[in-house]
């Protein structure tokens, strides 16, 4: 890997003094493309990352609070979200094309529901064990 850096470094598809003055071939303008990009997609996922661990830091920390602590900030939280509630509802129901849209997500989102605990349920029953009668021959 050593050789082919050095390699790299030195041969250039320009002939003469040219390739002395754009020294930097096709090759390396591309790792450096590459790695600019990965550079920022790595920031990217880094700050995702970041959000998320304050998140879930934010709710540990909320989730360990002293009861009393956790009191006020529902009676304090649930204005907004009953609020918000009412609100989504008097949206769904000002046309009936959103009435349409609701009950086909809501109804996407019961069978999606159903048909997960169905599985589970007979993926449990085929690897049950049930007693046998006593008077089984086999």
């Amino acid at each position: 890997l050593m050789e082919s850096i050095i390699v790299q470094t030195y041969i250039t598809h320009l002939p003469g003094e040219l390739a002395k003055k754009w020294h930097m071939g096709s090759v390396q303008r591309l790792s450096l493309h590459h790695q600019q990009r990965a550079k920022r997609s790595s920031i990217g996922v880094f700050h995702a990352n970041a959000m998320f661990a304050v998140a879930f830091s934010l709710m540990k920390h909320l989730a360990t609070a002293p009861s009393l602590l956790q009191r006020m900030f529902v009676r304090s939280a649930q204005p907004f979200f009953v609020s918000g509630i009412i609100m989504a509802f008097y949206v769904v129901i000002h046309s009936p094309l959103n009435i349409g849209i609701f009950a086909v997500v809501f109804a996407s989102f019961v069978g999606v529901v159903s048909y997960f605990y169905l599985k589970e349920t007979f993926r449990r029953n085929a690897f049950a064990v049930l007693p046998t009668s006593g008077n089984d021959t086999t």
